[in-house]
C-alpha cells in the first residue's frame, strides 16, 4: 500500500497515535524566532502545525496529498487547504507565483521523491524554512531484523538538498 493510500485509510485514528510527530509539531512552532504573517504548510495532515500557531496570520496554505487528512485539518477565514502531493508539477505550478514569510513542514518532507527539486522551488517563493524530517535511520532497529533498506534519505542528504539554497542550522534528535 503506498503512503498516501496508509495516510487516507488512517487519518481519522493518526491524531491518537502520532505522540512523536505532536510533539515535534509543537517544538517546530515554539522555535520560531518571529510570527510570520504568510505560511505555507507542507504536509499539514490534521492540523498539529496549525494548532499550534497561537498568533493571527494574514494567510495560511496547508497543503497534504491525502484529502482524509485535509478534511480533518482546522478551517479558518485565512486557512486555504489544498489537497497536492508537493512532488508535482500540479503543486509547484501553484504555488509559484506565491510569496511567504516562512514555509513549515513536519515528518512530512521525508517522503519526497525528490528533495533537491522541492527545496529549490521554496527557495523561490520564501528566504526562510523550518522543517523536521525523519531520516534513514528511523526504525532502524526494525530495518536491520527485515534486512530492508529505509525508503527516507540518510541524514547527510537531507542536509546537503537543504544547504544549497538556505543558510542552515541543524539539530538531530534522537526519540526512544
Amino acid at each position: 500500500m503506498s503512503v498516501k493510500n496508509q495516510f487516507s485509510k488512517y487519518a481519522k485514528e493518526y491524531k491518537t497515535h502520532n505522540i512523536i510527530q505532536q510533539i515535534i509539531a509543537k517544538s517546530l512552532v515554539r522555535e520560531l524566532k518571529t510570527k510570520p504573517n504568510r505560511i505555507l504548510e507542507l504536509g499539514c495532515g490534521s492540523g498539529q502545525v496549525y494548532n499550534n500557531i497561537l498568533w493571527d496570520v494574514d494567510y495560511y496554505k496547508a497543503i497534504d496529498f491525502s484529502a482524509s487528512m485535509c478534511e480533518l485539518h482546522p478551517k479558518g477565514k485565512n486557512v486555504e487547504i489544498k489537497c497536492f502531493d508537493f512532488d508535482t508539477q500540479e503543486f509547484l505550478n501553484d504555488i509559484k507565483n506565491d510569496s511567504y514569510d516562512i514555509v513549515l513542514s513536519s515528518s512530512a518532507l521525508q517522503w519526497s521523491e525528490d528533495l533537491s527539486k522541492i527545496i529549490k522551488q521554496l527557495s523561490l517563493i520564501t528566504k526562510e524554512i523550518n522543517a523536521v524530517l525523519f531520516t534513514s535511520n528511523t526504525f532502524k532497529t526494525i530495518q536491520d531484523i527485515t534486512k530492508t533498506k529505509s525508503p527516507i534519505l540518510d541524514e547527510q542528504s537531507i542536509k546537503e538538498a537543504f544547504s544549497k539554497y538556505f543558510l542552515c542550522e541543524f539539530e538531530t534528535i534522537m526519540y526512544k
